[in-house]
């Protein structure tokens, strides 16, 4: 009967739960960490993209009403423009500055 049996060593059975528990990060874990650096990192992204496509859009909309209607409030538009953003941004910082460890 323990003929049939097999048993593993020590050093496989050891070899086997290590196995399991390798963490290989992937192509996203390579850019924005892991863990807490991963999420401070998303937050850092949220404002920096914010920041960057807000001016775009701004600047993309002084040159629309300039070019093609100069009868539209720009301060008007890129307030809405700005309301867009200015939310994920404090969203964002308060997460950063706010947590508690």
């Amino acid at each position: 009967m323990s003929e049939n049996k097999i048993e593993l060593t020590k050093f496989e059975q050891n070899k086997e739960e290590s196995r399991i528990e390798l963490d290989i990060p992937g192509r996203i874990a390579e850019h924005i960490g892991s863990g807490r650096h991963a999420q401070a990192s998303l937050a850092y992204y949220a404002i920096v993209y914010s920041f960057i496509i807000g001016l775009i859009l701004s600047m993309l909309t002084y040159i629309m009403i300039v070019l093609l209607d100069p009868k539209t409030s720009f301060v008007e538009s890129v307030k809405s423009i700005w309301a867009i953003f200015i939310p994920i941004i404090t969203l964002s910082l308060g997460y950063i500055f706010g947590k508690k460890d």
